[in-house]
Parts: C-alpha cells; sequence; structure tokens
C-alpha cells in the first residue's frame, strides 16, 4: 500500500536556503557623493544635522554656501552677514534655525557694532521675531526721561577700551511711539544724535517679557537675545524635495555653482533616474484570469528579480498555474493584503487516479495553512472494504495504463470535504468536486522585509 499524503489539499513548496533575495546589479559601486551625503552629523549638542548644512568632516558639496557650521565648541556657530551666531536648534521639517548673536551674550557692548541682517535669498524671520534698536554714543537727553514713562525705552553704559558711552535701547520703532506725545519727540530728539544704531532681533514673547517687567533694564534684554529667534532658511527646498523623492542626496555643485542631486551611481541636477528595477518590480501583471499580481510572484515578462524563489507563474493558460517540487498547481485565487494563495492540483482535477505518486510536502518556514484547510489520505492497490463498515473511508477505482486496481480516501469533518460526507453515495468523483476547488495557503516571502520595503517607498524583489 502507497500512502499519498495531501496536506490541506495537496500543496509543495520547495525549501528556500538562499539569505539574500537574487536582485539586479545596478552598478558596481556607490557613489561617493551620495555616501558622505547620506550621513546625518553632529554638531556641538546637536544631532542629526543634513542638508543645507555642512561643516565637522561634512563636504561643502552636501550643503549649501552659507549654512557651513562651526563645532569647536559644545554650541555650534553659524557666520551670518559677518555677524557669528550660536546655534540653539534646528527643525529639519520647518526648515527653522533657532539662533543668537554670540557678541550679545554677556552684555549689550562689543567691541564691533554689526547689524543683524540677513540674505533675504536664505533667510527670512519667524512670524515670531521682533527687531529692536540699540543706540551707541549717544548725548543725554535734554530732559531727563523717566524710564516708567515708557516700557519701551532705557538706557545703558559701555565701557570700551577704558572709554565710557551712553546708550539706549528702544524694544519698538520710532514709530510705534507716536501716541506717547512729547515723550516720544524728546526720544527721537536723543536718539537721533546718536553716532550709531545697531539692529538686533529676539523672541517676540520674550522681548515682550521685558517689556512688562517691573524695571525695563538692560539685563533682561541680554536674557532676551541670549534665547534666541528664528530664521526660516531656503536653500533651493523645493529642488531638494523632489531630490529625496526621487531618492537621492541634497547637495551644491561648488563647479558650477548649483544644485546638485548625489544619486547611487553619480550627481545629476535635480532628481534621480527611476532605476530599471524599480520601473520594472513596480508593474503589476496579469496572468491567465487573475489580474494585479505582484511580489512575491513573477514570470510573463515580469523579472525573476521582482519576486521571490518558487513562486514563478505559468501563464500560458486561462488558469495560471505554479509548480512546486515538480506538482503542478492551478492558481485559482491571489490575495496581496492576506497574502493568500488559493490553490488545487493540477493532477486531481479530473480523476483522483495520477499517473504519477507524489507526497506533498511543505516548508513551514515559507508557507501556512489557513484553518479551513484538510488533510487527506489517499491509498492505492487496497483490497475492497465496504463503506458502511468505516463511514469515514471511501471507495474508488482508477485505471492507470489500461490496469485497474482499487484505492480509498479518508477524510475528516471540514469545509468541503463535509460534502463529500454528505453525498448519498461518496464517490471518487465527490472527492475530485471538492478538491477542484482549491485550498487555502498563507506565504512568508520575507514579508516583513517587504512591509519596510514598502513603507520607505520602495518595491520588494
Amino acid at each position: 500500500m502507497n500512502p499519498l499524503h495531501l496536506p490541506g489539499s495537496f500543496f509543495f513548496f520547495i525549501i528556500i536556503t538562499f539569505a539574500l533575495i537574487h536582485a539586479p546589479k545596478f552598478a558596481s559601486s556607490v557613489d561617493e557623493g551620495y555616501v558622505n551625503c547620506n550621513r546625518a552629523f553632529a554638531c556641538g549638542n546637536i544631532e542629526n544635522i543634513g542638508y543645507p548644512f555642512w561643516g565637522s568632516g561634512r563636504p561643502d558639496y552636501c550643503g549649501f554656501p552659507g549654512f557651513e557650521l562651526n563645532c569647536s565648541d559644545s554650541m555650534p556657530e553659524i557666520t551670518i552677514m559677518s555677524a557669528t551666531y550660536h546655534v540653539l536648534g534646528i527643525n529639519n521639517e520647518t526648515r527653522v534655525l533657532t539662533v543668537a548673536r554670540t557678541d550679545y551674550l554677556d552684555n549689550l557692548c562689543p567691541t564691533f557694532l554689526i547689524n543683524t541682517t540677513r540674505n533675504p535669498d536664505l533667510f527670512e524671520f519667524t512670524s515670531d521675531t521682533q527687531v529692536i534698536n540699540l543706540y551707541y554714543h549717544c548725548p543725554p537727553p535734554p530732559t531727563p526721561i523717566p524710564n516708567e514713562e515708557t516700557e519701551f525705552f532705557s538706557n545703558f553704559t559701555c565701557n570700551i577700551n577704558t572709554t565710557t558711552l551712553s546708550g539706549y535701547f528702544l524694544t519698538r520703532n520710532l514709530s510705534e511711539l507716536a501716541g506717547l506725545a512729547s515723550i516720544a519727540t524728546e526720544i527721537s530728539a536723543s536718539l537721533g544724535s546718536c553716532d550709531n544704531l545697531v539692529v538686533l532681533a529676539a523672541n517676540q514673547s520674550e522681548i515682550q517679557s521685558v517689556e512688562t517687567s517691573q524695571n525695563l533694564r538692560w539685563e533682561n534684554l541680554i536674557e532676551a537675545l541670549a534665547k534666541g529667534f528664528g530664521l526660516q532658511w531656503n536653500a533651493n527646498n523645493s529642488l531638494c524635495g523632489r531630490c529625496r523623492s526621487s531618492g537621492g542626496q541634497c547637495g551644491y555643485n561648488t563647479v558650477s555653482n548649483k544644485f546638485s542631486c548625489y544619486c547611487t551611481d553619480r550627481p545629476y541636477d535635480t532628481v534621480c533616474p527611476t532605476p530599471t528595477g524599480y520601473v520594472n518590480c513596480n508593474r503589476t501583471f496579469a496572468c491567465g484570469n487573475i489580474e494585479n499580481i505582484g511580489y512575491p510572484f513573477w514570470g510573463l515578462g515580469r523579472p525573476d528579480y521582482c519576486g521571490f524563489p518558487g513562486f514563478q507563474l505559468n501563464c500560458g493558460d486561462s488558469n495560471p498555474e505554479i509548480t512546486i517540487m515538480s506538482a503542478t498547481y492551478h492558481v485559482l485565487g491571489i490575495n496581496n493584503e492576506s497574502r493568500l494563495l488559493t490553490l488545487a492540483i493540477a493532477d486531481y482535477l479530473d480523476n483522483p487516479c495520477p499517473t504519477s505518486l507524489i507526497n506533498t510536502t511543505l516548508n513551514p518556514d515559507l508557507f501556512e495553512f489557513t484553518p479551513d484547510t484538510q488533510d487527506i489520505n489517499l491509498y492505492y492497490h487496497c483490497p475492497q472494504i465496504p463503506n458502511q463498515d468505516i463511514g469515514s473511508i471511501i471507495n474508488f477505482t482508477c485505471n492507470v495504463n489500461s490496469t485497474n486496481f482499487s484505492g480509498v480516501y479518508l477524510y475528516t469533518n471540514r469545509s468541503e470535504i463535509q460534502s463529500v460526507e454528505a453525498s448519498p453515495n461518496p464517490s471518487g468523483e465527490n472527492l475530485v468536486e471538492a478538491l477542484a476547488k482549491g485550498f487555502g495557503l498563507q506565504w512568508n516571502a520575507n514579508n516583513s522585509l517587504c512591509d519596510w520595503c514598502r513603507g520607505s517607498g520602495g518595491k520588494c524583489g
């Protein structure tokens, strides 16, 4: 007696021993610019810094002119229009740089008086940034102005190179002081006689705190300046977005002085060309009467590197077929969401007597039977057993190569097999009908890796 073990409706699978999925070779090496610009860097106490910034070993072509960071201290620094700033924060999502003037961290009397200016092509003040004015080398006002008369104006004293100088700061523009009548006139007259005006910037809420403090003092202003203000940068933002969407890394061509998109093979002007493998694996295909087939299946012009070993489909007939360990199956359905493959063994579609008797096996690392799949055992060259003796054993007769012999099959109560048992006269024909409706199998072809790949915008292969 030769047992034929047909798990769940007969499924075979090749045991995969490959550790890596076969993939096409697009390039022998990855472009050096892509590798370098793909690395984020840390500068001082700020981490995960990328384009448009560069410095601290990150090449200038990975950034944008005007965005070099000095990382020699715990606090990163950047120079904008001759003024040096501490970098307090970098928000890559909103493209906001939070900075504070280094020469105003301790006092209001730097050696060199430099305005807070910006290149409007690169930076814009954020909406919560407020401009303030500091006046230096000022004569005393004709009439002393008590601080309690205005919350926007105060004086300070500088001692530079053994010379004592008087100064004033205004947290608002002179035009905003029109409501203060005579005081505004006196302030305007005094400030108009000052030798120097320096324009600074600070966070609006911090300046409001200075204005509402009990005594407007220069120490309060220093504290506000130290907390910094926001600058929104524009370093070819739209081009960088397109480059990243194409899989590239943003950078700058220091020779042509233009934006550059570093791709795995070489730099391009704007975006990376779509790789051949991505294009091919991005296409689903139809096979027989089943459409929208993708990974892990391949065949009918879809390259093998777009699928998984053992999942080739034969699409020559209206019913797609898959061959597994020398046995051929009709593919009745493919559910990509649940990763469910519905199969029927081709040798048993017409009768339970195939020419070759082959056991079925299953690699549990690759496949699992669905809960509604049933095991059936078929036995050949058996003595006739009366059906009424054992209800779960059904006789059938085979004629193979002009030779008649008897067989029996055993079943248990589940799904289509239940209908066989419920037949008035169960026979081999009933079994064939049940087998033709197929069985379910869930596949695992690096499912989690494929999910990660798709989540990153890639195509599995």
